[in-house]
């Protein structure tokens, strides 16, 4: 396309973008709503959770800098993330007392067996990352 037409390579690449996170989101609900997989549901509460500090944080440090909002909330949730696999590690450290700590790190145990609470961990934190993308492209960081 000519450079004068209105429709540069950023405006392409922020609908590509949109399109890809609305795929996203129509299969995650489709996921959880139709094929009844409700162990999903904490990306949709990740998300909200995410979207309302996003919400509070320019409120609370009088920063409305879409930047700064972005990176306090990208703080947050490496933090959050974080204290959950402590909080993962330790309660499968607890769980399996019988077990030695060398044999909690094997192979077959880290592929054949989930660990409480580390999927929904994982699932919050793919709201996040829809939340990110979604800032993203409202506000135009890049």
């Amino acid at each position: 396309m000519a450079m004068g037409s209105g429709f540069n390579q950023e405006t392409r690449t922020g609908a590509f973008f949109m399109a890809t996170l609305l795929i996203w989101v129509f299969s995650v609900l489709w996921k959880i709503l139709i094929n009844k997989r409700k162990e999903l549901f904490p990306i949709v509460l990740g998300f909200i959770f995410y979207q309302s500090a996003n919400w509070v944080i320019p409120k609370l440090l009088r920063n409305r800098d879409p930047l700064f909002v972005n990176t306090c909330v990208s703080l947050l949730h490496s933090s959050t993330t974080s204290a959950s696999v402590l909080f993962i590690l330790v309660n499968q450290s607890m769980i399996s007392n019988g077990v030695n700590e060398n044999q909690m790190f094997e192979h077959s145990q880290l592929v054949e067996h989930t660990w409480p609470w580390a999927f929904t961990t994982l699932c919050f934190s793919c709201g996040y990352f829809a939340y990110d993308q979604l800032d993203m492209l409202l506000n135009r960081l890049t």
